[in-house]
């Protein structure tokens, strides 16, 4: 590949063969279970070099390989906080800032936001998911009441960070994602938790979101 970088037609040819080339070297180098991330970062590097020659073919070859493999982790459920599909899980939520650094970098000014937002949406929502397994995998030896009370914390906190984000970074996409986390614990709270908590931490709980929203739509609204 090296040597044929200057011809177009032969590099492609051959980053083609490579590409196949190390998908089966993976194969058979781990099981698919233990070496999982190995194709994440596959598909990223095939996406990387795609995006830089402009080659739609690569660039199918790093979608198809980048979403069975991300796929199948976060399929695969997480029993222990220090565990392997954990470990898988990080991987992919860096990837996909790393895919939308990518993204940027290869692509025209006008293009950026769509994967700014995009990206971001999908982050977020995968990191939820991700935050509540590993709670869920953290505390599956307590009750019922403090297990609610811990996710709910979870939820929280991520809500407060993306607003934080938002806010310092001027991304008003992280500020919305913060919002809607925000309510989205709070439909939580009165839909699920409320049998399960009692009445004076229920005050607490209410008194804490409200405090919350009342400092986020102060900020969000703070004219300059």
């Amino acid at each position: 590949v090296y040597a044929v970088r200057s011809s177009k037609e032969k590099f492609e040819f051959f980053i083609t063969y490579l590409i196949v080339a190390v998908a089966f070297f993976i194969h058979q180098l781990v099981d698919l279970r233990e070496g999982v991330i190995l194709y994440v970062i596959q598909g990223l590097a095939v996406y990387y070099i795609a995006m830089t020659y402009k080659n739609l073919l690569h660039q199918l070859f790093s979608y198809t390989i980048y979403i069975l493999s991300a796929t199948y982790i976060l399929v695969t459920p997480i029993e222990r906080v220090l565990s392997l599909p954990t470990l898988n899980w990080i991987v992919v939520l860096a990837s996909i800032l790393v895919f939308i650094w990518i993204s940027i970098q290869k692509t025209e000014r006008d293009e950026h936001d769509i994967f700014k937002i995009g990206g971001s949406i999908v982050f977020s929502i995968l990191s939820l998911i991700f935050a509540t397994e590993v709670t869920v995998a953290g505390t599956n030896h307590l009750s019922t009441n403090p297990q609610t009370l811990i996710m709910t914390a979870v939820w929280l906190g991520m809500s407060i960070a993306a607003f934080v984000i938002g806010s310092l970074k001027t991304f008003k996409t992280a500020t919305y994602i913060g919002v809607g986390i925000l309510f989205l614990t709070l439909f939580k709270l009165i839909l699920y938790d409320l049998p399960f908590i009692p009445m004076a931490i229920r005050a607490l709980l209410f008194i804490v979101l409200g405090a919350i929203g009342l400092i986020i739509s102060r900020l969000f609204y703070k004219k300059k």
